[in-house]
């Protein structure tokens, strides 16, 4: 090999020797200068073998102009690189040059304020991580360390979230004031430049008796049961329900069952977890244009009338689908449990392949019992047809958690339905 063709040869050898201990030195959380140590002495090393660069006594000057032209291209590609995606600066930044800007960890909290109807569950605070960095939350803690109205878990406490993932927890009320309201600031400790991310938390006890009843409106995604209503007492006098019945006494179209009607249901602020009652509503016979309205009374003790609950039947003219849960959250590697894919129109749901929506997909499983189904019509299908498959959590990604989405193919209009799986470990 002729001279100039052995020194070409071995500059590209050094500059792959250089990238490759660049690659090295961010991979042992290098700083700029250790990494730039390591991009000089990737491109040393193959510089320096004896059959590489010609032999003479002008090998040593060789030597020097090839690693300093291989660290130069080495810089100047990363560097690039860094200020075109905003990322951190992988090597030393010259006086003068502003640096990259940076990916940085976001945040996201829902719901603020936390508001707290009786004592007992206020339901669940969702972290959001929302920007380009992980979110790592630390300790989660009241402002007040004295505070005793209020207790939360801390399954989220010590998690480190990457962009878009999640995790929620929940807060309780475990004791009312006497005037029946609270409030207490609840602190994340995240890390974000300006300290804690602060979550107001309010507890709401009637003086009297008091009630929530959830869901409202009822929503039923096509014939069959629509779920559980739950009626719950909120207030520091014990709540009265009495008959419970449709605002037009010929409807038809739905029905419910009368186990909470007559019953009294215990004060809020004596009762952890707050005394309660759910009952069933089921969708029996659509309407004409496969959907209806009406209007369920709950006769109580409180002034003002009955408390109004609204229920909404809705089957699609055509094939219809709901996926539940969705998304799916596995806590842990294994048995995510079932998915269930329900139909909810006035005709045939069919249920093609089910995929992953990258190919590559190695962390999560499932089964393709439900796949090349079809689902009877809804509206002549009382329970509503419908099948359910597993999900498994196989292997968690590098900050041990992962996402992907699950695409089920089906005869709606629109592409397939799309169901994000959230893993944890």
């Amino acid at each position: 090999m002729e001279a100039r063709e052995q020194v070409v040869v071995g500059l590209l050898l050094s500059v792959a020797g250089s990238l490759l201990g660049t690659w090295v030195g961010k991979s042992v959380y290098g700083s700029p200068e250790l990494n730039l140590l390591a991009a000089i002495l990737g491109a040393l090393v193959p510089a320096m073998l004896p059959q590489v660069l010609p032999k003479g006594r002008s090998r040593p000057l060789i030597v020097v102009v090839v690693v300093v032209v291989a660290v130069l291209v080495t810089y100047t590609t990363v560097t690039t690189a860094n200020f075109a995606e905003s990322s951190a600066a992988t090597f030393p930044i010259p006086p003068g040059v502003s640096a990259p800007d940076a990916g940085a960890p976001g945040i996201e909290v829902t719901p603020d304020p936390v508001v707290c109807a009786g004592v007992g569950s206020c339901g669940l605070v969702i972290i959001r991580s929302t920007g380009s960095e992980a979110l790592r939350v630390d300790a989660i803690e009241f402002a007040d360390p004295g505070e005793e109205r209020f207790s939360f878990d801390d399954r989220c406490a010590d998690q480190t979230l990457v962009p878009a993932a999640e995790c929620s927890f929940e807060v309780m009320l475990t004791a009312a004031d006497p005037e029946g309201a609270g409030v207490a600031e609840l602190l994340i400790n995240q890390n974000l430049p300006g300290g804690p991310t602060s979550v107001t938390l309010r507890g709401e006890v009637p003086a009297g008796p008091g009630i929530v009843v959830t869901p409202n409106p009822v929503v039923c995604a096509g014939l069959g049961s629509c779920g559980s209503v739950t009626i719950r007492s909120t207030g520091f006098e014990a709540l009265r329900v009495d008959a419970i019945e449709f605002a037009d006494p010929g409807e038809e179209r739905f029905s419910f069952d009368d186990r909470c009607a007559n019953q009294t249901l215990a004060p809020a602020a004596t009762s952890a977890p707050a005394a309660e009652c759910s009952f069933e509503v089921t969708y029996e016979r659509a309407g004409p244009q496969g959907s209806a309205e009406t209007e369920l009374l709950i006769n109580q003790n409180l002034p003002g009338g009955p408390t109004s609950v609204t229920l909404r039947g809705e089957v699609p003219a055509g094939p219809g689908i709901v996926v539940t849960p969705n998304p799916v959250v596995c806590a842990g590697l294994g048995s995510c449990g079932s998915v269930t894919i329900r139909s909810t129109g006035f005709e045939a749901l069919r249920v093609d392949a089910i995929e992953f929506a990258d190919p590559g997909e190695e962390r999560f499983s499932f089964d393709d019992r439900c796949a090349n189904q079809t689902l009877a019509p809804a509206a002549t299908s009382a329970p509503a047809a419908e099948c359910s498959f597993e999900v498994t959590y196989e292997r968690a990604g590098p900050q041990g958690s992962a996402e992907t989405e699950l695409l089920i193919n089906q005869n709606l209009p629109g592409g397939p339905t799309r169901v994000v799986l959230r893993g944890s470990a």
